[in-house]
């Protein structure tokens, strides 16, 4: 099979770890250390047999367990990568994002491929069938939240820091997805009650980026990503230094600034 062909049956692959991660599949799997059969997991999982034999298939066709016999299944490296909260949460995300994925390139066609970021027209109000942001409807639909902002940020002992207490401020800098609710800020703002600082989120207009996640982030919310270059001179230019530059699990990272000291 080509790439091209390959790539035509992503959609599916990724619909089939949505429905593996919701079911337990992988949790299952991963927590023994031999192979199960379907009926087996279909037994933990009080899951009809045959939908699950029928899943089960799918997974192994595209690496995600090994069939080490025929009906036959065991954990492998990606099994136990699905059963991380950061990995369901990125994939449950993928999925409800799709809407505005297939309707990118009709929403392209119809804006003559020249269009401008915006929150409120983009592929999600055609995907979705809807006049609300993806923002909006998020907040309405709890499944659509509940994965969305599944990472960690290593604020253990960041609280304690007396240089960082005695900052006037304290920017936990984000590139917003055009027109986002803060959430990510308000998790830090939470995390740092004693605090004197402050989570600022920045509502940025959109530039080059080099990044994969900039279409999606077109198609979705009418954002765009930001490289960390774009991200460090944007502060500087404002009047603030760069501190630290926090990794998550994920390729995401969160900038922290303050003011330049005198």
């Amino acid at each position: 099979m080509t790439f091209a062909e390959a790539q035509t049956w992503g959609p599916l692959e990724l619909f089939g770890a949505g429905v593996a991660c919701e079911m337990g599949i992988f949790d299952v799997l991963a927590k023994h250390s031999g192979a199960l059969s379907t009926a087996d997991i279909a037994r933990e999982l009080n899951a009809d047999p045959a939908l699950l034999a029928r899943i089960l298939r799918l997974l192994d066709v595209h690496y995600m367990v090994d069939q080490v016999s025929l009906g036959q299944y065991a954990a492998n490296a990606i099994t136990r990568d699905y059963t991380q909260p950061y990995r369901k949460g990125n994939v449950m995300t993928q999925i409800g994002l799709m809407p505005s994925y297939f309707a990118l390139p009709t929403w392209l066609r119809a804006n003559d491929y020249k269009v401008l970021p915006d929150a409120s027209h983009c592929g999600w109000q055609v995907g979705a069938n809807t006049t609300e942001t993806f923002w909006e409807s998020m907040s309405k639909d709890p499944s659509l939240g509940k994965f969305f902002f599944i990472s960690s940020f290593p604020l253990e002992g960041q609280r304690d820091n007396k240089e960082k207490r005695k900052a006037k401020l304290i920017l936990f800098s984000f590139s917003s997805s055009g027109g986002g609710l803060g959430h990510q800020a308000k998790r830090i703002r939470g995390a740092l009650p004693p605090s004197r600082g402050r989570v600022i989120l920045q509502d940025l207009r959109p530039s080059k980026n080099v990044t994969r996640f900039d279409l999606s982030m077109l198609a979705s919310v009418g954002g765009a990503q930001r490289s960390e270059a774009e991200q460090k001179a944007l502060l500087e230019s404002v009047g603030l230094e760069v501190v630290g530059n926090w990794s998550t699990p994920r390729e995401w990272s969160i900038m922290e600034a303050r003011l330049k000291s005198d």
